[in-house]
């Protein structure tokens, strides 16, 4: 940036200029951005300089960045604006641990069912023994609190 900017450039000066020598507005800046993407072939009605740099501050907050660093990256002022996308990381854990772990999904009627069904066919396999050899005492060992199998 120091190469590309004149020397004694003021801060407070736009960087990107329009033909005419003013300050690019967002309106402009979309327009270009949507012509490039048509061209390039990755068009998409959502697709906006917007989503882009929300979206880069989301993977980098997934991957490890540190919450100051991105917060200087996209200029915000508070750090609790760059939390936000911290929020929907949390959110993006919470679809996906629903999504997979077999407690939380359809998955989990079968892996109950299919456990229960093997703890019924123990016990009744420990009561069978136990009752041949004389040890078994009901009421000694419950599996499903109180339940028969």
């Amino acid at each position: 940036m120091e190469a590309y900017l004149p020397s004694g450039t003021h801060p407070d000066r736009p960087l990107f200029l329009s033909d005419h020598g003013a300050a690019l507005r967002p309106q402009s800046i979309n327009r270009r951005f949507l012509k490039w993407a048509r061209h390039s072939g990755v068009y998409h009605k959502r697709l906006t300089v917007h989503s882009i740099r929300h979206s880069c501050a989301r993977h980098l907050l997934a991957r490890g960045a540190h919450l100051r660093f991105v917060q200087e990256l996209l200029g915000h002022k508070s750090v609790q604006s760059t939390e936000l996308y911290t929020t929907e990381n949390d959110e993006n854990l919470r679809r996906i641990y629903k999504q997979y772990h077999p407690r939380e999904n359809s998955l989990h009627v079968d892996v109950e069912e299919d456990y229960m069904r093997e703890v019924g066919r123990l016990a009744s396999e420990l009561k069978y023994y136990l009752s041949r050899h004389g040890a078994w005492h009901p009421g000694i060992m419950s599996f499903s609190g109180g339940r028969e199998y």
